[in-house]
């Protein structure tokens, strides 16, 4: 962080947009790049964009984590000195390494280190956390959902649970009937999601061999699909039937997405922090209301429970994911619509 806010105004603001980051006053901007820069997520990504030469340089002052002269970078690696100093410059550009003393032993000759913050990051990114672990523990502040600055690959399979709904009574639906380019699980998964809040609204009641129109069948026809949106929304904020430390992450979840602005990919990093900053003291409270231990009471929430609500909005048409070259949920994006049931739910 120290080296971000000693650079000159106009390194940071190249730095800032080589890592596509826009909108950041000059006060909070070494704050914005610092977090983005240490984000395992968009590292990843910008180092698999590296060419060869850049690469190996990076891997190999990782692997050292000292300050390291040209010299002995030219007798480690096969490199030119051309070619040598071409890659540095590139990886400079990009804040990956940083220039440091010169050499006292090698007539001042000039070293280069990868930050220790960004090793670190790295080293996360490569030996990520079990899906089961804890959401980080909240800030003394309330954090902010940050912008993702790297492409992303967007999801396929979203926005099916209104129309599953709609055709629940028909007998072809099955977990096929679902969009073709979802896995069978998701499949599945958002098929059962469908059932649940079809039956919650009224649409649709149980029988024997399948479901026949409800109460409110007839209400559902007629409406918009925005005003069916809106409704399943509401609904899956309540839903009975998950636990309570589920139904805290949703509305929470839910409140947070109220400051993102739609069609603008945030980094899934930050939500949770958002996420860790509001539940942690909120679970406490509800522990002490319901007279409950901890080990009674509300479980702690995890990144795997988050990527599951994540999953459930991208199904109901409120979001979608993005994934990295590893296919996990790295962003989000809050859809148009999205956006309207958020506000008015």
């Amino acid at each position: 962080m120290r080296l971000l806010v000693g650079l000159p105004a106009d390194r940071r603001s190249e730095l800032a947009q080589n890592w596509q980051i826009d909108g950041a006053g000059e006060t909070v901007l070494a704050v914005a790049l610092y977090r983005c820069m240490t984000d395992g997520a968009a590292l990843a990504l910008v180092i698999a964009r590296l060419g060869d030469a850049e690469r190996l340089i990076f891997q190999h002052l990782m692997r050292l984590r000292r300050f390291v002269s040209e010299g002995e970078l030219l007798q480690a690696l096969p490199f030119s000195e051309e070619q040598l100093t071409d890659a540095l410059a590139a990886l400079e550009r990009l804040g990956l390494v940083w220039l440091g003393p010169p050499n006292p032993r090698a007539d001042g000759e000039r070293t280069w280190i990868v930050p220790n913050d960004l090793a670190r990051a790295l080293s996360v990114a490569r030996h990520p956390p079990a899906a089961g672990r804890v959401l980080a523990q909240p800030s003394a502040t309330r954090p902010s959902l940050m912008r993702f600055p790297l492409p992303v690959r967007p999801n396929v399979a979203s926005d099916v649970v209104v129309d599953l709904i709609g055709s629940l009574g028909s007998s072809a639906v099955q977990c096929r009937d679902v969009r073709p380019e979802t896995p069978v699980p998701a499949e599945r998964a958002a098929l059962d999601l469908a059932k649940r809040l079809g039956i919650g609204l009224g649409v649709w009641e149980k029988v024997s061999r399948g479901f026949r129109p409800a109460a409110r069948y007839l209400h559902w026809q007629e409406a918009t699909r925005l005003e069916r949106r809106r409704a399943v929304a509401r609904l899956w904020l309540v839903e009975e039937r998950v636990p309570r430390a589920e139904r805290a992450l949703r509305r929470a979840l839910w409140d947070a997405l109220r400051d993102a602005e739609p069609e603008q990919w945030y980094d899934v990093n930050s939500v949770a922090r958002v996420l860790a900053w509001q539940l942690g003291p909120s679970h406490r409270r509800l522990n002490e209301l319901l007279g409950e231990s901890q080990a009674g009471g509300l479980r702690a929430i995890t990144r795997r429970d988050l990527e599951s609500v994540l999953v459930d909005l991208t199904w109901l048409g409120i979001l979608r994911t993005g994934t990295n070259h590893l296919g996990r949920i790295v962003a989000i994006q809050v859809t148009q619509e999205g956006k309207q049931a958020i506000e008015e739910a």
